[in-house]
């Protein structure tokens, strides 16, 4: 198979692919590293990592590079990234020797790391609430296991409830009202 046969199949996949020689100067990159890097293959292909990036070789990104090209080792890990301009991006890397030198994977996860931090503020947010409040709330199993009790039930009952059931706070003459207002099942 010719180079350009490789060239269209990789242009047609969702990572970003990039083969770096050993002297770190671009070999190839796909259109989806292309676009990862803000740079036509024009630009980047043939030139030197240090020049297209200068300081990288002061980053962290570029000691796992380095560490792959001279074990000739695979790694993956999350890499976040800044660019000039200020945007930041976070990218899951695969890099992996190749006979050239380095071949490295890399797929854009910058929407699901931000929706991973929307998701840890709205709970930060809720547990403070929770936490801060004075209602009385658990979280309890379908077996009545409590998983989470609420501050305030400390303050009220003077011990910790978390982890004990919760039909052991009930009065045995209210457990299977208290069932049939929860629609609890007990197997």
């Amino acid at each position: 198979m010719n180079t350009l046969t490789y060239s269209s199949r990789f242009d047609s996949l969702l990572e970003g692919i990039q083969i770096i020689g050993f002297d770190w100067t671009y070999l190839y990159l796909n259109d989806v590293a292309c676009r990862h890097s803000r740079f036509e293959k024009s630009e980047i292909v043939g030139k030197c990592m240090m020049d297209v990036y200068p300081g990288i070789e002061r980053t962290e990104l570029y000691e796992r590079l380095k560490t792959c090209m001279q074990t000739r080792s695979s790694s993956k890990w999350e890499s976040h990234f800044t660019y000039e301009d200020g945007e930041q991006r976070w990218f899951d890397l695969s890099v992996q020797a190749d006979e050239a030198g380095l071949l490295i994977l890399s797929i854009d996860i910058t929407q699901h790391k931000l929706a991973e931090h929307e998701i840890a503020a709205q709970s930060n947010r809720f547990r403070a609430l929770i936490e801060k409040g004075v209602d009385m709330k658990t979280l309890s199993e379908a077996s009545g296991a409590i998983l989470y009790a609420s501050p305030s039930i400390f303050k009220l009952l003077g011990y910790e409830t978390t982890g004990r059931n919760i039909f052991d706070l009930i009065h045995p003459d209210d457990i299977e009202s208290f069932k049939e207002s929860r629609k609890i099942l007990i197997s």
